[in-house]
């Protein structure tokens, strides 16, 4: 597998926990979002400076029901 940011978000009904790993695996940034707009402005707004730190491409996937 090439190397990439991680992110990844665990779906609630209010708070959503998200995760971003760096290319290694290994976490890098851990925090939850409200289940709004500006919650997930706040994730990819985080994932986009890590990728601007890292000059590496992002996979992003979500789990829930």
């Amino acid at each position: 597998m090439d190397p990439q940011i991680r992110g990844g978000v665990d779906v609630g009904c209010k708070t959503h926990q998200v995760a971003i790993a760096g290319p290694d695996g290994h976490i890098v940034d851990e925090f939850a979002i409200p289940h709004a707009q500006e919650g997930f402005t706040e994730f990819l707004t985080r994932v986009e400076q890590r990728r601007r730190e890292l000059n590496l491409p992002v996979a992003v996937a979500m789990e829930g029901l």
